[in-house]
Parts: structure tokens; C-alpha cells; sequence
């Protein structure tokens, strides 16, 4: 059994696309709700700011603070490389989840800083993908 594994993380074309849907239908019922077209105006103004945060933070990884790659070991917990090339340990909290196509790392600093890694299937290598789910498996 290996007792770690690196991974480098990719843009999720699936996520981006489950991000687009959930914003487009988050605009289209408020343009159905009776609101003034001001405060309609303003949620739609907070919703796609809100979509341009997410698909930069957690689908294309570009903000400073997006997890690019991650270190995974039995003795030393684990680690995430951030884009701005920085390593920050974390150790992975109990309630993470593993399925057939996404896995989510809830992670908590030192400092009890709680961060999650969302992983879908299409943002990594199909090997990686089996190697974090078999190396999660061992590590319950």
C-alpha cells in the first residue's frame, strides 16, 4: 500500500457546467418573482458576481488562494499546494466524502481554519482519481 500520493489538480469541465446551470436557473427564478426591478437588478448583479467567484476560485483555479495540487501521506496528513505556489497542511476531517465521480476533502488547518477541496472525476487523471479513492478507503 502506498503511504502517499501527490496530485494535480485541473479545471472540471462538469463542475463548471453544474456552477453555469445553478446560476442560470438562480436568474431565471428571480425574473419570474414579482420584485421590484431594482432589488431584481441587484440580486442578478450578486448572483453573477457570486458565478465569476466560484468558476475562478474552484472550477479554472486561478485565484491566489485555489487549490492546484495535493499531498496526501499516512504519516504527515495532508497538503495543499495553492496557486500562488504556496504548501499549507491541513489534516482531513472525518465527514469528507468519497463517490463514484466527486470526492470532497474537508480539511482543517492548526489555526481550525476549515477549507474543502472539491475533486470531480474529470479534474484529474482517471489513475489519480482511483489512487485517492483507494488511499481515502485505507485512511478510514
Amino acid at each position: 500500500m502506498q503511504t502517499s500520493i501527490q496530485i494535480q489538480l485541473r479545471a472540471s469541465k462538469l463542475f463548471a457546467l453544474m456552477v453555469l446551470a445553478v446560476g442560470i436557473g438562480s436568474v431565471a427564478v428571480l425574473l419570474l418573482l414579482a420584485l421590484a426591478w431594482w432589488l431584481t437588478l441587484l440580486l442578478i448583479t450578486a448572483i453573477i458576481g457570486y458565478l465569476i467567484y466560484v468558476l475562478r476560485q474552484t472550477v479554472f483555479l486561478v485565484n491566489k488562494s485555489s487549490i492546484v495540487a495535493l499531498e496526501l501521506s499516512l504519516e504527515h496528513g495532508c497538503q495543499l499546494l495553492c496557486h500562488d505556489q504556496r504548501w499549507v497542511p491541513f489534516e482531513i476531517c472525518g465527514d469528507s466524502l468519497r463517490t463514484g465521480f466527486l470526492v470532497v476533502l474537508n480539511c482543517r488547518s492548526k489555526s481550525k481554519f476549515n477549507r474543502a477541496c472539491v475533486i470531480w472525476r474529470d479534474s484529474v487523471s482517471a489513475d489519480d482519481f482511483s489512487r485517492l479513492s483507494l488511499f481515502l478507503f485505507a485512511w478510514r
